[in-house]
């Protein structure tokens, strides 16, 4: 997971420091305009369970999480609860021998 941070433009000193902050400040507005945020991630149901933890500290109890099955396996699964906390998802679903993966988006 890459998480950016980006200084207040007077903290910086210089002309350089300044250019590179604008510039990394436009990358990040670029990425965001062409979709790519930083809120996804990937998670393994665990097998012969119920239940499976994400555990993310961009997670917050408000969060809405959507995930994407990434195999045959997870897209049969459709009943699925999810209970969210301060830095964590638990996600109830069936007990299955089965590997089933997805990918996931978090928004809020």
């Amino acid at each position: 997971m890459t998480q950016t941070s980006f200084k207040p433009p007077w903290l910086l000193v210089n002309v350089t420091g300044l250019l590179d902050w604008a510039r990394a400040v436009y990358t990040a507005n670029k990425l965001l305009f062409d979709g790519k945020i930083n809120t996804v991630g990937a998670v393994t149901l665990t097998t012969d369970s119920t239940t499976t933890t994400i555990t993310d500290t961009r997670i917050s109890i408000n969060s809405f999480i959507q995930l994407m099955a990434t195999n045959d396996n997870a897209a049969g699964e459709t009943n699925m609860k999810f209970t969210t906390a301060e830095g964590s998802v638990t996600l109830t679903h069936m007990s299955d021998p089965r590997t089933r993966t997805f990918r996931y988006v978090i928004l809020g």
